[in-house]
């Protein structure tokens, strides 16, 4: 998956938490694996995509709470596209 793409999914996800009113940790899941998934296949790759995975890290060892951590993804999901 290509940097571009990982961007458009996580955007969609985070659209998706926003429009339908998802569990912040349901989405968090769901970014987990897909940015576990992009690492496996190619890598960090850019300093957003590092952040993400490092935010992710963070959240899973409960040292971030949900909502900060769904902010910052939104963040640097916005600098991936640009």
């Amino acid at each position: 998956m290509s940097v571009s793409e990982l961007a458009e999914r996580l955007r969609c996800i985070l659209d998706d938490y926003e429009a339908r009113g998802r569990e912040p940790q349901r989405v968090l899941e769901m970014v987990a694996c897909l940015v576990r998934e992009h690492a496996d296949s190619q890598g960090a790759q850019s300093e957003p995509i590092e952040q993400i995975q490092l935010t992710v890290k963070v959240w899973e060892r409960g040292e971030r709470p949900d909502l900060d951590a769904l902010e910052t993804i939104a963040a640097l999901t916005r600098q991936l596209q640009g």
